[in-house]
């Protein structure tokens, strides 16, 4: 059976590793990017299914970054993680928002609800 793909957004190196990981354990295969520019090339040269990433990047947002990707393909889940208690204003473009404190089990139901949404 074929894993999803996500495609995972974290301009720190350690926490992006450990969210890798626990999606790979989930039974998902994940790319990774550390900026906007990164993750759009890599959206754009791999079917992803699925986005999760940081609110706070370098040289921009998680948000930005979600409405690029809705431009060009509206269908594709995004999920926007933060250390904020709410979901930023600027959060229009995002399907989901889940507060980092939530944790990894609360991620992967998110990420399961959105696959199963977009698969109906």
């Amino acid at each position: 059976m074929k894993q999803p793909k996500i495609l995972c957004v974290d301009d720190e190196g350690g926490p992006l590793l450990m969210r890798q990981l626990v999606l790979q354990d989930a039974g998902f295969e994940v790319l990774t990017a550390t900026d906007i520019d990164q993750a759009m090339e890599v959206f754009n040269s791999n079917k992803v299914e699925l986005v999760v990433s940081d609110h706070l990047l370098d040289h921009g947002t998680g948000a930005d970054l979600a409405r690029r990707i809705k431009q060009l393909h509206p269908d594709v889940p995004f999920i926007l993680l933060s250390g904020l208690v709410d979901r930023p204003d600027e959060a229009e473009s995002v399907d989901a928002f889940v507060n980092k404190v939530e944790g990894r089990d609360v991620l992967i139901k998110v990420i399961k609800e959105l696959l199963a949404g977009r698969a109906q």
